[in-house]
């Protein structure tokens, strides 16, 4: 798994608050980056379908329909990151949200709910009640970061804490899903009132929705564990991890940002 914790551990090096902490500059046009963005999460899609196999189970229906819903929205942020940049860049913001923890739930349904957490969701819509590892005797609805407790050491046992800071995330968006006073400062230009926020700040953030959809798609294969042989799903993981590391090249890397300062 170590390919996949470089490819968190690229998205997740820098974490801004909100849009108010300068990000790393690409390398690129924004405009390019979500279309070669967009592409990616259609090779993600591709793999999927590639690798799907096994018995209809509501687990396979709970999780696919969540994974394909996340990459529906990745799509869409690089959609219109692609076809409208400025006049969209709030909006992209305020769909990182959903995607961050559609995905979240995927992940806790595909690779950790029990059967009857499955069921009990998608006949009744109810949530699992689960206890923090610290506390497993207090059972509590599942938040998402509880959800990323529970699910890193699968997806990156060498360092499972590099879910926590995506997870701790969602509340840090609240204000752009309900309106909140984040909206009106990243509106309010003094003269205008339109987006503040710049294209680097926005192509950090198709960075983060690129790698999104990497784990969708890994978390997608992984459904057919069991049905179809490792010879045929490891080289199409394999094949999303090498993009999204090629993709991420655009940026500087840590080591490349302090050599440079002065």
């Amino acid at each position: 798994m170590d390919p996949l914790q470089e490819a968190i551990r690229c998205a997740i090096n820098e974490m801004p608050v909100a849009v108010v902490r300068r990000p790393s500059k690409a390398r690129e046009s924004l405009v390019h980056i979500a279309t070669d963005a967009q592409a990616f999460v259609e090779e993600t899609r591709t793999a999927m379908a590639a690798g799907a196999g096994g018995p209809r189970t509501e687990r396979r229906i709970v999780a696919g329909a969540l994974l394909a819903y996340a990459l529906d929205i990745a799509w869409s942020i690089c959609h219109l990151l692609r076809t409208e940049p400025v006049r969209t860049h709030i909006v992209v913001l305020t769909l990182w949200r959903p995607l961050l923890e559609t995905w979240l739930r995927a992940a806790f349904f595909a690779l950790e709910a029990t059967e009857e957490e499955i069921s009990a969701f998608r006949t009744a819509g109810t949530l699992p009640k689960r206890g923090w590892p610290s506390r497993p005797e207090v059972k509590t609805e599942i938040t998402p970061r509880l959800i990323a407790k529970l699910i890193a050491p699968l997806i990156c046992p060498q360092q499972p804490g590099l879910l926590d800071s995506l997870a701790d995330e969602v509340k840090d968006w609240h204000g752009f899903v309900h309106g909140g006073d984040v909206v009106v400062d990243l509106f309010d230009g003094g003269d205008t009132l339109q987006s503040q926020v710049g294209p680097d700040h926005m192509a950090f953030k198709v960075q983060r929705v690129a790698v999104i959809a990497l784990l969708t798609g890994l978390v997608g294969l992984n459904l057919s564990t069991g049905e179809r042989q490792p010879e045929e799903l490891d080289p199409l993981g394999a094949g999303l991890r090498e993009k999204i590391l090629a993709f991420q090249s655009r940026w500087p890397r840590p080591s490349e940002k302090s050599d440079a300062a002065p």
